[in-house]
C-alpha cells in the first residue's frame, strides 16, 4: 500500500435486510449504538444500503411478521411487519445513519442499485397474499416490494421483445409434453408414475385425470446445457433420454408435472428449462414460463397442493430432479441452492410447472432508455446528497 494513502476501514449496511430480520422496530437509539460500535472497531466508513429511504422507501407486505403470526414461514428476513415499522419511526433512515455516523466521525456513503427498484417476489395468483399486497401482475402472481415509482410507471419497466411469440399462444391446447434428461442413462419413470396437476389460478392444484400415449426415445442433444451455477449438464451432439407424453390436450392455465415416486433415489435430472417443453397439435412448441420451487422469496409458500407455483423467477436454471418426492422439504433436495436456504424454510421439490407466454417486462428494472427513468434517477442521488451523503457507490446490476 502507497505511504501516502490513507487506509479507511469500511463496512457494508444492508439495511433491509438487518430490519427484515429484527422482530421489533429499529429505532433512531439502535442506529446511533451501532455507529458508535463501528466508530469503537475502527470504521471509518459505512457504506448505506438505500431502498428509496428519501421518499418514503419501499412498498411491501407489511402485515407479514414472520413466525410471530405465521408458523409455517422462516423467522429471518420475513419480519416485514416491523421492518414497515421502522420506516415509520425512521422516516428515512439513511438521514438518520448519516447523522449518527458524522457526530462519530465515520463517513457515511449511500449504496444505490437503480435497477433494483421492484423485487423479484411474487404471491401465487390465487392465494389470500396476492390479495392483500398484490400489486403488478405476472404470469402466476403479482409482485408486492417495489419504489412506489414502479407502481405508478409499469411501462417503463425493461420490456422484452414480443415478436418472437405467435398470435394465440397463450390459449394453445398443449397436445404433446417431452420431458427431456440430461443424459442417455436409463430412468425409472414409466407412463404410471407420471402425474399432471392442473390449476385456473395457480393456487391449490388438482390432480388431473387425463390418458396420453407414452414413448422413450434416444435423441441427439441440440446445443449444449448448463445450469445457473456453470456446471456443465449436456454436450450438444451427444445422446439425451426424452419422453413422450402424446395427447394431453391440456387447455388449463397452469400445468405441472410430477411423478408418484415417494423417495429420493430419483435419476431424471436436467436444467429445469430444459428439462419440459410443450408442443401444440402441429408440432410447434409453445414458449412459456416455468416453476420449479427455486423462489428465494416466501419458498415455504411454493407448494402445489397448498399453495402456488412462482414462475420466471429465482436464481436462474438450476439442475433439478424429476423423480423424487414432492413434498416440501426442511432443503429441497438436488438443488444447489439449497445452502442458501435458511434454517426452518421448506422447499417443494420434484416438480416442474409451465405456464404459456412470457411477461412482458423485468419484475421492477427500469429502462434506462426512458427520460423519465433518468430524471427518476436523478432525484434518488438527489436525496441522498440532501441527507448529508459523503458519496454514493452504484451497482449497475439487478442486485
Amino acid at each position: 500500500m502507497a505511504k501516502n494513502k490513507k487506509f479507511v476501514l469500511e463496512v457494508l449496511v444492508d439495511f433491509p435486510d438487518d430490519a427484515l430480520s429484527c422482530p421489533w422496530p429499529i429505532t433512531v437509539q439502535h442506529i446511533d449504538s451501532m455507529m458508535e460500535c463501528l466508530a469503537h472497531a475502527g470504521v471509518g466508513r459505512v457504506i448505506w444500503g438505500w431502498y428509496g429511504d428519501g421518499h418514503g422507501g419501499y412498498l411491501m407486505p407489511s402485515g407479514i411478521s414472520g413466525t410471530i403470526s405465521d408458523p409455517t414461514i422462516c423467522f429471518d428476513q420475513n419480519q416485514w411487519k416491523a421492518y414497515a415499522q421502522t420506516l415509520d419511526i425512521l422516516v428515512d433512515p439513511f438521514r438518520v445513519a448519516v447523522e449518527a455516523g458524522h457526530r462519530r466521525g465515520i463517513e457515511v456513503y449511500a449504496y444505490f442499485k437503480p435497477y433494483e427498484t421492484g423485487i423479484s417476489m411474487d404471491f401465487a395468483e390465487g392465494s389470500p397474499q396476492a390479495r392483500e399486497w398484490g400489486r403488478l401482475p405476472r404470469i402466476g402472481g403479482y409482485l408486492t416490494w417495489m419504489d412506489p415509482f414502479v407502481l405508478k410507471n409499469p411501462n417503463l419497466r425493461i420490456k422484452r421483445r414480443t415478436d418472437d411469440l405467435r398470435y394465440g399462444i397463450d390459449s394453445a391446447i398443449i397436445h404433446t409434453i417431452r420431458l427431456t434428461r440430461k443424459n442417455a442413462l436409463p430412468t425409472r419413470i414409466r407412463k404410471e408414475n407420471i402425474e399432471i396437476w392442473t390449476s385456473y389460478r395457480n393456487y391449490r392444484y388438482t390432480k388431473k385425470n387425463v390418458d396420453f400415449s407414452f414413448s422413450e426415445s434416444i435423441e441427439t442433444a441440440p446445443e449444449d446445457v448448463y445450469d445457473v451455477y456453470g456446471n456443465f449438464l449436456t454436450r450438444k451432439g451427444d445422446p439425451v433420454r426424452v419422453l413422450t407424453l402424446s395427447g394431453v390436450d391440456l387447455k388449463d392455465r397452469f400445468i405441472l408435472l410430477t411423478t408418484n415416486f415417494k423417495d429420493e433415489r430419483g435419476d431424471f435430472s436436467n436444467a429445469w428449462d430444459k428439462i419440459l417443453a410443450c408442443y401444440d397439435a402441429e408440432g410447434r412448441e409453445i414458449a412459456g414460463v416455468y416453476a420449479t420451487g427455486t423462489a428465494i422469496w416466501f419458498p415455504e409458500w411454493e407448494d402445489f397442493r397448498n399453495g402456488g407455483m412462482i414462475f420466471d423467477t429465482g436464481r436462474g436454471p438450476e439442475e433439478m430432479t424429476l423423480d423424487i418426492k414432492n413434498l416440501p422439504g426442511k432443503s429441497g433436495a438436488a438443488l444447489e441452492s439449497s445452502k442458501y436456504h435458511l434454517p426452518g424454510q421448506r422447499k417443494v421439490q420434484g416438480c416442474i410447472a409451465f405456464a404459456r407466454g412470457k411477461n412482458a417486462y423485468l419484475p421492477g428494472g427500469l429502462c434506462e432508455t426512458e427520460p423519465s427513468v433518468c430524471d427518476f434517477w436523478l432525484s434518488c442521488v438527489r436525496e441522498m446528497l440532501d441527507a448529508g451523503a459523503d458519496g454514493v457507490e452504484f451497482r449497475v446490476e439487478n442486485h
